[in-house]
Parts: C-alpha cells; sequence; structure tokens
C-alpha cells in the first residue's frame, strides 16, 4: 500500500493528476472504511510509510484539476466524503493549497460555487451553539471572498461563539488592534454561549487595550 500511494504522489507531483486521482481513488477510500486491512490497532499512521492526510489532500486537489469547472465544487465535495476516513479537511481550501504544485486554476469561481455548496449544507435553524464542519468550512470560503466584514455580517447574524472569535481573531492576525478592540467589545455583548466564552472574548479586548496602549487597560 505504501508503494501505490507513493506511485500516486509520484504521478500528482509529475502533474499527471489523472493518474493520481485513479491511484489514489483506489485506495485511499477502502483504507479510511477499512476494506483494507493494513494491521493497524487505532490510527492508519501506525502502520504506513507515507502520509496518508497528505494523499487525501492531493487527492481532492487532483479531483479540482480533472474536473469541469462547471461542477468542480460538486466533485470537490464528493471526493472529501469519499476519504474523509483518511483526511481531516479541517480547512479544505487551505489544505489544498498547501499540497498543489502549481495555482489552482479559476479559484474565484470555485470559491463562489463552493460557498453556494456549502450553504446548502448549514443549516437554516440553530438549535445549539455547536460547530459543525460546513460552519467551519463555510467561516474559510466567507474570510477568503469577503475578509473581516464577511465574518463579522455571520457573527452578528448567527452570535455563535465561534463565528464572533473567528471575525475577532482574523482582525487580531491583520494587527488591526483598533478595530479588534472594537469587534471583541462587541462580539462579547452578543454572544449567546456560556460566561467562559463571554469572558474569552472580553480578555481578547484587555488583549487589543494593551496593544494600543490605552489609558484605561486598567477597566479592560
Amino acid at each position: 500500500v505504501d508503494e501505490y500511494l507513493r506511485r500516486g504522489s509520484g504521478a500528482f507531483l509529475r502533474k499527471d493528476y489523472a493518474s493520481a486521482r485513479q491511484i489514489f481513488g483506489a485506495f485511499l477510500r477502502p483504507i479510511g472504511e477499512g476494506e483494507i486491512d493494513l494491521g493497524q490497532h487505532e490510527m492508519v499512521s501506525e502502520v504506513l510509510g507515507v502520509d496518508a492526510e497528505k494523499c487525501a489532500a492531493q487527492y481532492v486537489v487532483a479531483v479540482y484539476l480533472t474536473s469541469d469547472p462547471q461542477t468542480r465544487a460538486e466533485a470537490v465535495r464528493s471526493a472529501i466524503n469519499e476519504v474523509d476516513g483518511v483526511g481531516s479537511f479541517w480547512q479544505p481550501i487551505q489544505e489544498m493549497a498547501e499540497v498543489a504544485v502549481e495555482p489552482l486554476p479559476e479559484l474565484d469561481v470555485f470559491l463562489a460555487r463552493w460557498r453556494a455548496q456549502i450553504e446548502k449544507e448549514s443549516p437554516a435553524a440553530r438549535t445549539s451553539d455547536w460547530d459543525t464542519q460546513a460552519d467551519r468550512w463555510l467561516r474559510e470560503v466567507v474570510r477568503r471572498m469577503d475578509g473581516a466584514e464577511g465574518l463579522a455580517q455571520v457573527a452578528r447574524s448567527t452570535r455563535r461563539a465561534d463565528d464572533l472569535r473567528a471575525w475577532c481573531q482574523s482582525l487580531v492576525e491583520a494587527g488591526d488592534w483598533k478595530a479588534a478592540l472594537s469587534a471583541f467589545e462587541e462580539a462579547a455583548e452578543l454572544v449567546t454561549a456560556k460566561e467562559y466564552a463571554r469572558g474569552e472574548l472580553l480578555d481578547g479586548a484587555a488583549l487589543a487595550a494593551q496593544e494600543l496602549g490605552r489609558n484605561d487597560l486598567p477597566t479592560h
């Protein structure tokens, strides 16, 4: 199995994406679903000499590059479903970009279609504050398309702790501490989760106040 997966990676690195798709497609799903017994007690990584998660990401990129642009989002979603027993895909767009050997073509078109695809999977009515895969994926694509403003719109509409954190964190990572201070303070008022979430957001406001050198830092 190691040898076949290495051949798949070799084909991928040579940009022979059709071959990589065929090889990975033959092995990764059966491995993830336990149809191929590799002798592991828990994780596949215990017995494989190759990085199975990286192979899974390469497979999804190969599917991206060998699919019709009009149906690419659906093809990528289906490919992730096939190999989710092997790969994590916490942020699929980022994970694809990290293994790709060349820029993903027509990415803007894909992002719009991918967003529409994920929005279909995101529940319209919230019954809990639990963060789902669709929530994480939607935040990733919204940030890429609309930046902090897009994340702010999502966070204000859901008032969920993870959405609010993502909005505030995007401003921290951009070094915009003035905007981050306002965002953290607003988020602390909006959040519907338990008090620890509000406390975490207020801690963020205190950090922003410190970075800004404000005179009212003790209050924060």
